[in-house]
């Protein structure tokens, strides 16, 4: 008898978080880029299997990734900062510097480019309550297209996934074909899992599914 492949529904791979048969480790080529992408993501993102955050990791070589609000884990400030590197802090503050060209351009040193990943509440607390965050300079991406991570829902239709607006500025900080290998896995990882609840036809999948006797897992 054939082996039903919706019994691994609670297995997940502990890389790319997606349930096993969906893993998307094989299509991951990891990106070298001189900015560095530290993520600060609050404890309870770290326990949600639609967080974007935990992608960077998986995805870049050059990154940090930092977890905050858990009252039992020290906070680690050491190496939070880089001394060799131009520090911001990638968050929509009204006197925040707009990302662009420009700002681009104006730049003599790396970017170590620091993102609160959480929800809006969590990140504006950590942008200014972390001791080495509060007097950066802050910057923000423009206004550009509708997210498309379809895994949350958010009132504003400018707000964007943590990973999406990593790729954004890595698009001005870096390459278009760096983030195009990353775009192609964050969308396998988004339709991956729109499918895996029973959101999104299978014909409808970008790369499609890894095997096709494989069920919805809703």
């Amino acid at each position: 008898m054939k082996r039903d492949l919706t019994v691994n529904r609670l297995e997940r791979c502990l890389d790319c978080g997606l349930h096993r048969p969906l893993c998307i480790c094989d299509q991951v080529q990891v990106q070298t880029c001189e900015t560095k992408v530290t993520v600060l993501m609050h404890a309870k993102e770290s326990r949600r299997s639609t967080n974007s955050g935990h992608l960077v990791r998986l995805m870049l070589s050059n990154y940090t990734l930092r977890l905050r609000g858990d009252p039992n884990m020290p906070r680690h400030q050491d190496g939070l900062l880089d001394c060799h590197a131009h520090n911001v802090v990638l968050f929509p503050d009204e006197d925040a510097e707009v990302l662009d060209q420009t700002w681009v351009g104006k730049q003599d040193k790396p970017i170590n480019l620091i993102v609160p990943d959480g929800n809006w509440r969590q990140a504006k607390r950590m942008t200014y309550r972390e001791r080495d965050l509060a007097d950066l300079p802050k910057v923000k991406l423009k206004l550009g297209p509708p997210s498309t991570y379809r895994l949350r829902r958010h009132t504003n239709p400018q707000c964007v996934s943590t990973f999406e607006a990593i790729m954004r500025a890595l698009r001005l900080l870096e390459s278009d074909t760096l983030v195009d290998q990353l775009d192609h896995c964050f969308r396998l990882f988004v339709e991956r899992s729109l499918w895996a609840r029973g959101d999104l036809e299978r014909d409808a999948v970008y790369g499609g599914i890894p095997d096709p006797a494989l069920k919805p897992f809703r």
